[in-house]
């Protein structure tokens, strides 16, 4: 049988920021782009769940309903995720050291059964 999963609600104005560095010997780097080197997509979008687990430890990202990457982020490069209520779901914001936004969007998140 399988569990099912509960969704999150968040506390309005509820807040997170993580700072996160993906590193340049990580495995999906390489072939990301050869001679100019960017962080895939989906590498900082696990980086937005991990920082969801960190708000939220029993939760996992359910549904996300958009995402924006408006710049790329080159490996080794500190970097903060905000994550804030938005009514019933979550935004979040990448943001590099210089205050630039490289990626923003919104998702939903449930509460997994242990």
């Amino acid at each position: 049988m399988k569990a099912t999963c509960t969704a999150l609600t968040f506390k309005p104005g509820e807040r997170c920021v993580v700072r996160d560095t993906v590193k340049v010997d990580h495995p999906a780097i390489p072939g990301h782009f050869p001679g100019y080197p960017v962080v895939p997509a989906v590498v900082l979008l696990d980086c937005v769940s991990r920082a969801l687990s960190r708000l939220h430890p029993d939760a996992s990202i359910a549904h996300i309903e958009h995402v924006k990457f408006l710049k790329v982020l080159p490996p080794g490069q500190a970097f903060d995720i905000v994550l804030s209520a938005s009514g019933d779901a979550l935004s979040f914001d990448c943001v590099n050291d210089a205050g630039m936004r490289f990626a923003t969007g919104k998702f939903r998140a449930e509460v997994n059964p242990r």
